[in-house]
């Protein structure tokens, strides 16, 4: 297949299924089954699917497909935008549903919260990582990504102490930004850097990164689809756990 993709100049697109055995369903492997689509060349997961109760992974093929190759939208589901992407796109490019779907999920995590709630720590003794440090911290990250490809930085400065990598959350709502600035604030660096990176050319994103990030992201292209990816999910994973912790419902 990589000899074949070679010759033609395509990426190789991979489907895979797997078995959550601890989950059960009535699918045709007795539990919750999720179908992955991946490009093999950047490992890079474009999208999931589950296998709908008395179905099998071949029915899921096309909703699988609607997700990693349609745009989002507020309306009915959109129809399948193929061909596949084209060869010459770049990695962030063909990461931009993602990272689309990053904003998406953290705008609903943060919409039914009330500003007061934002640096409440719900479990005694446990300093979680709560929505004023994760919205922020984001932002942080997103515009640290734009300086990176040469653009200047816009958060104040002074974020730096509350929001970096190695801040401590801490339980003093007084200490943070009103919700209004922090979701702004996130909303316009993450699109930003968005922007710009699936913007920047192959030449550029093959440079190197930053030799303080270079152990494990050789290149512009590594750090920057990890920034807007990998790094985003993490942290809104935490800021959902924070919810539930909180005893507010899931989205």
């Amino acid at each position: 297949m990589a000899e074949a993709c070679e010759a033609t100049g395509r990426r190789h697109i991979a489907l895979d299924g797997k078995a959550c055995r601890s989950a059960p369903r009535n699918t045709f492997s007795g539990c919750l089954h999720l179908v992955s689509a991946l490009v093999t060349e950047s490992r890079l997961i474009l999208g999931q699917a589950a296998v709908a109760d008395g179905s099998h992974e071949i029915a899921t093929l096309p909703e699988l497909l609607r997700v990693c190759f349609s745009r989002p939208t507020h309306g009915p589901p959109p129809p399948l935008e193929l061909p596949f992407p084209a060869p010459e796109m770049t990695v962030l490019q063909l990461a931009a549903p993602l990272v689309e779907q990053n904003l998406g999920y953290a705008r609903r995590l943060v919409a039914d919260l009330a500003d007061n709630q934002l640096a409440a720590q719900p479990v005694a003794g446990l300093a979680m990582n709560h929505a004023a440090f994760v919205v922020g911290h984001l932002a942080w990250v997103c515009d640290v990504g734009a300086t990176l490809l040469g653009e200047a930085a816009v958060i104040d400065p002074g974020w730096k102490e509350l929001f970096s990598s190695t801040a401590t959350p801490l339980p003093d709502r007084a200490a943070y930004p009103t919700k209004e600035v922090l979701v702004i604030a996130f909303e316009t660096a993450h699109s930003r850097l968005a922007g710009h990176a699936q913007a920047a050319s192959p030449e550029v994103l093959q440079g190197p990164a930053p030799e303080r990030f270079r152990t494990r992201f050789p290149t512009l292209a590594h750090i920057l689809l990890h920034m807007l990816t990998n790094h985003e999910a993490v942290h809104l994973g935490q800021l959902s756990a924070w919810r539930r912790a909180s005893g507010l419902p899931s989205v």
